[in-house]
C-alpha cells in the first residue's frame, strides 16, 4: 500500500515537471494563427518584392515561426539584398530552433546560425551582435 502511494506521488510529481509547458502550444493563441494562416495563403499566387518579404519575415518571427522568417530572409538574399542585418536574423531564428531542438536537427541550425553570424562579420567586422552570438554558441 505505501509503494502504490509513493508511485502515485512520483507519478504526479514527474507530469508536472515534465509538462508540456515548454511546447508551442502551450502558449500559442490558435485565434491569431488562424489569421496568420490567411494571410500566408493569400501571397502564395502575388509577386512578392524585397519589402513584401521584410514585411512577411518580420510577422513570421512576431508569430514564432522561425523556419518561415528564415525562408523569407533567404529569399531577401535570392533576391540581391545584401545586409548584414538578414544574416544576423537568419542566425538569430536558427539559433532559436537549435535551442528549442535539442536533438540532431538542433545541430543543423546551429551550422545555419554559425554561418550567417559569420557572413554578417564578412559583411561589417564589429558587428557586436554577431560577435556575441557566436560566442554563445
Amino acid at each position: 500500500m505505501k509503494g502504490r502511494i509513493i508511485f502515485y506521488i512520483l507519478l504526479v510529481v514527474n507530469s508536472y515537471l515534465f509538462s508540456q509547458s515548454d511546447t508551442p502550444f502551450s502558449s500559442y493563441d490558435f485565434n491569431k494563427d488562424l489569421e496568420y494562416q490567411k494571410t500566408l495563403s493569400e501571397i502564395k499566387d502575388i509577386e512578392i518584392d524585397k519589402e513584401g518579404y521584410k514585411l512577411l519575415s518580420d510577422l513570421a518571427y512576431q508569430k514564432k515561426d522561425h523556419i518561415r522568417a528564415i525562408k523569407f530572409l533567404q529569399k531577401r538574399l535570392e533576391l540581391g539584398e545584401r545586409n548584414v542585418n538578414i544574416h544576423y536574423n537568419i542566425g538569430g531564428n536558427a539559433s532559436i530552433i537549435a535551442k528549442r531542438n535539442k536533438n540532431f536537427k538542433g545541430i543543423k541550425y546551429v551550422e545555419i546560425a554559425k554561418y550567417h553570424f559569420k557572413k554578417a562579420l564578412e559583411l561589417k567586422e564589429n558587428h557586436i551582435p554577431s560577435l556575441v552570438a557566436l560566442a554563445k554558441l
